[in-house]
Order: C-alpha cells, then structure tokens, then sequence
C-alpha cells in the first residue's frame, strides 16, 4: 500500500537532512517504500522478506526493533498501525529510538468514502478483516487516530495531524477479483460492484510526532 501525494511535512523532512536514517516498518509489498527512495534510502523492517531485494531490509517485528536507541531519524509507519493490538505502547517503545531531531510518521487509511470505488475499498477492508481478525485490523478514522493518540501524549505540541486524498492507483484488480471469486462465501456483491465502478482508496490521514517537541505544520 503507497501513499500519494506523500505529507508535505514528510517530504521537507527528506530534502532538509539528506542524510537521515529512516526506517519503514511493515515494509510488506514495498509499494510505499518505491515512493520513499525517490528521496532517500530506506531501511525496510518487516518479518517477510523482502519483495524486492535491492533495498536494504531487516527482518524482524516492530515490536522487537533491533536498532540502537536513538539512532533513528524518521520512522516510517505506514498502513501498519491499525493491525496492531497494542499500538500505543508501541508508539512509546519506537520513540526511544530516535535521535534528538527524529521524527515518527504514521499513516493510515481513512473511514471515509466519496464515491462507489471508493465504497468499495471500504467493503472489502471490511471482508478481510472478517477473514482474518488475527492479522488484521478495522480502519480507524481521522478522528479517532488523533483521539487514541493524544490521549497518551504527554506534549500535544509534539504531534501534528493532516488528511489527504490518495491518489494512488490500485493495481491487479483481476487478481484480486480471483481471489474474492475463490472464497468459500463469495462476496458476489462486492466481486459485481469492483467489475463495474473500480476499487479507489479514498482519503488517508498521517500523524507526525516531533521528538524536538514541537511541530511546525505550515
């Protein structure tokens, strides 16, 4: 899953220090992470291995990060916050790896829906959360992100929320329409609705904490 456009804010985090060490956790198909090197190097952190092997990976769980302590610049989360039980004290845990100026960006997928492709994508997150509960977790709204997360904060100057329209293209819809096709209780539905109007990921919020505490959003 990839993000476009990526954050402004994430964006001048790269062009202001060329030299960061940014790591991507949940680095899965390494679709975000073939936006991410158009403006540095990316170390992957995932427990699968790498789908393309010329970006430099390391094969662990987020829980368990094997870095020094503060020797992160910017720590990618990317469409991985929602799957995890216990975010919140993850997102304690990853902030003692970064270095003074570091910086932690999460980015999710939104609840909300504009139109049918749209709908669509929404239905279908749905599904395979049903399918799989254990792996994966219900998308979280703009809102409730910013709730969960201030609520632990201890500086809320330290953090900034933004909102965008992704506009990623999906691709291998025929994939994906094989393996609805091929599930025991077909989703004839949703397979009918992605036939005729598409799949579109819609909005996505992202959460930007500081750890020099404090947070120019302009």
């Amino acid at each position: 899953m990839a993000f476009i456009p990526l954050p402004g804010l994430l964006v001048r985090d790269f062009l202001t220090n060329p030299n960061a060490v940014v790591v991507e956790l949940g680095s899965g198909n390494s679709l975000f992470t073939e936006i991410i090197k158009l403006y540095t190097q990316v170390i992957q952190l995932d427990l699968a291995p790498a789908y393309n092997s010329s970006f430099t990976q390391v094969m662990a769980d987020a829980a368990e990060i094997p870095f020094k302590k503060a020797s992160v610049d910017i720590l990618l989360v990317p469409n991985l916050w929602r799957h995890l039980n216990n975010r919140l004290e993850l997102l304690d845990y990853w902030q003692g790896f970064l270095s003074d100026s570091g910086v932690i960006y999460v980015l999710e997928d939104d609840t909300e829906s504009s139109n049918i492709a749209e709908s669509n994508y929404q239905e279908l997150q749905k599904l395979l959360c049903k399918i799989g509960p254990s792996w994966r977790g219900e998308l979280i709204s703009f809102s409730d992100g910013v709730d969960s997360i201030l609520s632990t904060a201890t500086e809320e100057s330290s953090w900034c929320f933004g909102s965008a329209k992704n506009s990623y293209q999906v691709n291998s819809l025929e994939k994906l329409i094989a393996m609805l096709c091929n599930l025991p209780d077909k989703p004839n539905r949703l397979i009918d609705s992605i036939n005729e109007h598409g799949l579109s990921y819609g909005q996505y919020w992202w959460a930007r904490y500081s750890r020099e505490m404090f947070c120019d959003c302009r």
